[in-house]
């Protein structure tokens, strides 16, 4: 049975209801609303609960290094438009036989900056830090049962140098679970009584958390992926009613204008990972950091 879309009406509603919990395990029966003890740690100064409409677009189909399959992707949004764009989208390219994606890594860093009363002390701490690095990475993962630290690279500000300390969380945000880690590390760095040691602060703004960055656009946070699809051009002509060349056209000169603006031309990559985010409780400030990625369109004959 195709996933029943479209329609207002609550017997719409139950009908999807139904189809996904025949398909997938889940259960939308109506639970007891939460009590405010229930957000003890996630919220503060409750005063009531406000309710989202809660979505689906589908199917999206995958054939990647790190997810692979057919999915359907919750979404809470009140942006009219947005889950049958998004379906729309999908549909075709699923039709088009679904899309490749490669997992590049996943990273996470803190970077704490440290001052120095003069430049040349920062060579001796370099050398320090080279040589004790497995003692500060055992000390780091000792915080956390899933954090691996990866590496320390340094960059130099005068008589500063920020650690940007990068670790692979796993399947956790881990914002709090690298700033654990790597003030254990700044602990032990300012026990060792460091020629020249001044002061560290934890973080030096450095790693783009919650924020548009050069740095993250280049060396990524969280999970990096490549993804790509075929699209043939009759598909695009039914569904879409746009010429393949057109399309390539139309996205060069969507290019310059990203160009001139200086942002990344990425077709809105934050209005999907709002929705999502929203419909699986994450973080929705992260929007702001995950929504750098760049869109190519080739045209093959």
């Amino acid at each position: 049975m195709k996933f029943p879309t479209g329609g207002y009406s609550q017997a719409d509603a139950d009908k999807r209801k139904l189809w996904l919990e025949n398909r997938y395990p889940v259960n939308f029966k109506e639970n007891d609303r939460p009590s405010p003890e229930d957000y003890r740690g996630l919220t503060e100064n409750q005063v009531d609960n406000i309710s989202l409409p809660l979505s689906v677009a589908g199917p999206l189909c995958i054939n990647g290094t790190y997810a692979s399959g057919e999915f359907y992707v919750p979404l809470c949004t009140l942006e009219g438009t947005l889950t049958f764009s998004m379906l729309r989208g999908l549909k075709i390219t699923s039709y088009s036989g679904g899309i490749k994606t490669y997992h590049i890594k996943q990273e996470l860093s803190r970077s704490p900056i440290i001052t120095f009363r003069d430049i040349h002390d920062i060579g001796f701490f370099i050398q320090w830090l080279d040589q004790n690095y497995q003692t500060l990475k055992a000390i780091a993962e000792s915080t956390t049962n899933y954090g691996k630290l990866i590496r320390i690279d340094k960059f130099f500000v005068q008589n500063r140098v920020i650690l940007d300390c990068v670790y692979n969380t796993q399947e956790a945000a881990g914002q709090n679970m690298v700033t654990f880690a790597t003030q254990a590390m700044l602990n032990y760095i300012r026990a060792q009584k460091i020629p020249g040691f001044v002061n560290a602060l934890i973080e030096a703004n450095f790693n783009g958390d919650k924020n548009l960055s050069h740095r993250n656009f280049m060396l990524g946070r969280g999970h990096s992926v490549v993804a790509s699809t075929l699209i043939p051009n009759k598909i695009l002509k039914r569904f879409l009613r746009v010429d393949a060349e057109y399309l390539h056209k139309d996205f060069h000169n969507a290019y310059l204008g990203s160009l001139i603006a200086g942002t990344s031309p990425n077709l809105h990559i934050a209005n999907a990972l709002a929705g999502i985010y929203l419909a699986t409780g994450q973080d929705v400030a992260c929007v702001a950091e995950n929504s750098q990625g760049i869109m190519s369109v080739n045209c093959h004959r």
